[in-house]
């Protein structure tokens, strides 16, 4: 049996543990709310908590298309493009961080 920091080595691992947590919290938050007013602060935490348990639920399942010989390109090219997006993000948001501070100077 492998040591517990190689466990965490892993993306999906990860994945697993933050979904798992955040569906933990989301489900005791949501217990606890029993009797409140449904627009009170609590209540939005909790439909983010499970919000985001969802979204790596779904990004776990699509995942799992990986089986199957037909799919298996198509999710390579989707993680891929979600990989090389991420670079033009920092870029782009560089950028428009850098646009503001200059309209910021010049108003």
């Amino acid at each position: 049996m492998g040591h517990p920091k190689n466990y965490l080595t892993s993306p999906w691992n990860i994945i697993d543990l933050i979904r798992i947590s955040f569906l933990y919290v989301g489900v005791i938050f949501s217990s606890s709310n029993v009797g409140r007013d449904a627009h009170d602060e609590e209540e939005s935490l909790t439909k983010w908590f499970l919000s985001i348990s969802l979204f790596f639920n779904f990004a776990k399942m699509i995942s799992f298309f990986r089986i199957f010989k037909t799919t298996r390109n198509l999710i390579r090219v989707i993680t891929e493009v979600i990989k090389d997006m991420f670079s033009f993000c920092l870029i782009c948001m560089t950028v428009i961080v850098g646009f503001s501070f200059i309209f910021f100077a010049i108003d």
